[in-house]
């Protein structure tokens, strides 16, 4: 899993400023990225840390990129390097085949929005 120092009270607040930002409500926000509202307000408020997996779905449903959430806390040498560790940690080469294929559509997915 990707592992941050990004307090759950400084990202939920990110996550707060992305969303009104977006002019949705936490109820919008939810439907948008399936999860339920109480879920919504528990990261928002920082009593729950939003899965690390999931900020990119709330960085492309809230517009902003993926850094927005981390800005001031890592550097995108710090973001490569935990994207190599991880990458590395793939257990076989078709796991990180699979991965730069996934990154590749992704990227042409974007894109093209």
């Amino acid at each position: 899993m990707w592992e941050t120092n990004v307090r759950a009270e400084e990202l939920g607040a990110r996550l707060k400023q992305a969303r009104e930002q977006a002019s949705m409500t936490q109820g919008e926000l939810a439907l948008a990225v399936e999860y339920d509202q109480r879920s919504i307000s528990q990261w928002e408020r920082g009593i729950r840390k939003i899965p690390a997996v999931d900020i990119p779905k709330f960085a492309s449903v809230l517009n902003v990129p993926i850094a927005f959430f981390f800005e001031g806390q890592l550097g995108s040498s710090d973001i490569d390097d935990e994207l190599l560790r991880a990458f590395h940690q793939l257990p076989t080469s078709e796991s990180r085949q699979a991965v730069i294929q996934w990154i590749r559509d992704l990227n042409t997915l974007l894109q093209n929005r």
